[in-house]
């Protein structure tokens, strides 16, 4: 997933990601230069996804916890069942940002967490924070 927004965030481009554990951990990542490789995505889809993950993390969107954040930025919430009993769910989130001039992406996955934007938000929220406000 954090592969795939990367795409979207580098307009097409498919880029080495960043393994961390906590949200300290991002100072440790020094601002260098990964091998990418042009996926030759158009243009008009890359813009489209960018507008409907902005909306995701704006008002009336999914990713409530990261509505009015400064800068804007781009999501995906998740929700994905495993199991076969109901309300077996692992709960996910995606972002980047700003989502007009990315920086950084990050990505949240809580094992049988519940929902993405109440539980997985939350935890991309905190590196987001640290990574605009902190470091």
């Amino acid at each position: 997933i954090n592969q795939m927004t990367t795409v979207i965030a580098s307009g097409g481009k498919l880029c080495a990601p960043h393994l961390i554990k906590e949200a300290t951990q991002i100072s440790n990542i020094k601002n260098e230069i990964s091998e990418c490789e042009d996926l030759r995505l158009r243009l008009d889809t890359v813009q489209l996804i960018t507008e409907g993950m902005t909306g995701a993390c704006s008002t009336g969107g999914t990713a409530f916890p990261l509505f009015n954040f400064t800068p804007q930025v781009a999501c995906k919430t998740g929700t994905a069942e495993f199991g076969d009993t109901e309300d077996r769910t692992h709960a996910w989130l995606t972002a980047f940002g700003p989502s007009d001039t990315p920086q950084i992406v990050a990505t949240a996955l809580v094992e049988a967490g519940g929902e993405g934007s109440r539980v997985a938000a939350p935890v991309v929220r905190e590196v987001l924070d640290y990574w605009f406000h902190k470091r």
